[in-house]
């Protein structure tokens, strides 16, 4: 990045379906970045997309209000940005201000979720697999197994415990037994699973693990024996199945940007209303960044008239060696007093033309000339 921006602080948010990189920075040659990533990930550039300023903000809120997701509305990536936020300040790649607008995004995401009226269990990539499996239940999807204990494992085997014969598995052995109590449901070994993956109608893979845990030589093996396709969905990032596995006969597998046509649709004016809550919490946050982008000048602009009162006071008390302590208090008072009431209007100007965005680089140059401030203090 620092190759192409000037950039102060970052945070990596990975979810079901995208990984980004929010910073705050300048990005002079935005596409000359998307191309130069692409070429050092060997991918395509159209696989990346960049947004900066006011489009950077509508999307951060898009996102964290799960109105960017596959699954429109899903609660899930809300908790996710603070969790990336968290890691972020852990490795101290992120400063104050990144972490405050962060957080404001994340409070403005359930202000537009509440103003939408986006019901608590709106759907997730784990509702649109559920979905898709029970629009089979009639086709003979009835042996379903879930593997994987987090959040999306989690959610997916509730909705589905009392529709199809369920069973979990685990990395960790013991999570699963716990799950598949507490459902009514039966757990395995991860390992076991895999090897008996012939017994079940569909698999759905919702694991942390760094690296494929479903290999197209060990679910080849395991499905050789059946007669009708295993439907295999992939909801991990990174992918936990090998794409292979696709190839396989008598296997049929998804993953995320297939379920699509699965995600729960939703109801009544809801999608209008969060767009009018967007525009709104966007438009707050954008005002409060460009207010802060004025604080440097203002907290110049009082260092200077600091530095003058105090340069002033001390030759007064030079010239005035005799003078009573409480008359000193009192004329300390009084500088103090008349630096503040002369500050308090060209405070107030810079703050508002920074707000509604009028011209505010321009205006804040001019009151550094007015008033002696250096321009490299920007």
């Amino acid at each position: 990045i620092e190759a192409h921006a000037s950039v102060s602080a970052r945070l990596l948010l990975s979810t079901c379906n995208r990984i980004e990189l929010w910073f705050l920075g300048t990005l002079p040659d935005p596409l000359g970045f998307r191309h130069e990533l692409a070429s050092s990930l060997d991918a395509e550039p159209e696989t990346f997309y960049i947004h900066t300023g006011n489009a950077a903000i509508d999307h951060a809120v898009r996102v964290a209000s799960g109105m960017d997701s596959m699954a429109w509305g899903e609660p899930q990536i809300g908790a996710q940005v603070l969790d990336s936020l968290s890691v972020a300040e852990a490795n101290g790649w992120t400063g104050r201000e990144l972490s405050e607008l962060v957080r404001k995004v994340s409070a403005a995401a359930g202000r537009i979720r509440r103003a939408a009226h986006v019901p608590v269990n709106t759907g997730s990539a784990g509702d649109a697999a559920v979905n898709l499996i029970l629009s089979r239940l009639s086709a003979g999807v009835q042996r379903v197994l879930v593997v994987g204990t987090g959040k999306m494992g989690r959610l997916a085997a509730r909705r589905l415990a009392s529709s199809v014969g369920l069973t979990i598995s685990d990395r960790s052995p013991a999570k699963a037994d716990t799950l598949a109590r507490a459902l009514g449901a039966r757990s395995l070994p991860l390992s076991e699973s895999i090897d008996r993956l012939r017994e079940f109608d569909a698999v759905i893979v919702a694991t942390s693990a760094p690296r494929a845990v479903l290999t197209a030589e060990r679910v080849t093996a395991s499905v050789a024996t059946r007669a009708a396709p295993i439907l295999v969905i992939d909801l991990s990032v990174p992918r936990n199945v090998d794409p292979e596995v696709g190839q396989a006969l008598r296997v049929e597998l998804l993953n995320l940007d297939d379920l699509e046509p699965w995600a729960t649709p939703p109801e009544g004016n809801i999608i209008e209303h969060a767009e009018d809550a967007i525009r709104l919490e966007a438009g707050r946050l954008t005002a409060w960044l460009r207010s802060r982008a004025a604080d440097d000048t203002v907290a110049r602009l009082r260092e200077r008239a600091e530095a003058i009162r105090r340069e002033e006071l001390s030759a007064a008390s030079r010239r005035l060696p005799d003078l009573p302590p409480g008359a000193r208090a009192v004329l300390e008072k009084m500088t103090e007093r008349i630096v503040n009431r002369l500050l308090h209007d060209p405070t107030q100007a810079i703050r508002a033309k920074a707000a509604d965005g009028a011209a505010s680089k321009e205006y804040a140059r001019l009151v550094r000339n007015l008033f002696g401030l250096r321009e490299d203090a920007q």
